[in-house]
């Protein structure tokens, strides 16, 4: 599973329902999505991104937020402390130990 990018018609010109990745690589990085993007990049992605719903799809009920900002550090180096307790982990492992899922583009 991997998250999915839905436009909100009422927020952009334009619809398109397609995967984030899917995105990033037409309109951002169409040369190689599994390097890391550079600051220029992830800034573009910004604010093309700035405001549109995605739905997550990777749980048993979908969900869908807003984004609002873009990390510069890459998902195997986010790190967080699940629930407010025990040690830090990277987003990444989090997926892998949460859902059992293996992030394709943890760069």
């Amino acid at each position: 599973m991997e998250l999915s990018l839905n436009i909100d018609v009422s927020a952009r010109s334009f619809y398109e329902s397609i995967l984030v990745i899917e995105f990033v690589a037409k309109h951002v990085k169409p040369q190689d999505v599994s390097k890391p993007m550079s600051d220029m990049e992830r800034i573009m992605l910004k604010k093309a991104l700035k405001g549109v719903k995605v739905q997550l799809t990777h749980r048993e009920f979908a969900k869908r937020y807003k984004i609002v900002d873009v990390s510069r550090q890459p998902t195997n180096q986010l790190t967080f402390t699940p629930d407010d307790e025990g040690p830090r982990i990277s987003v990444v492992q989090y997926f892998r130990q949460k859902y059992n899922i293996v992030l394709k583009y943890a760069n």
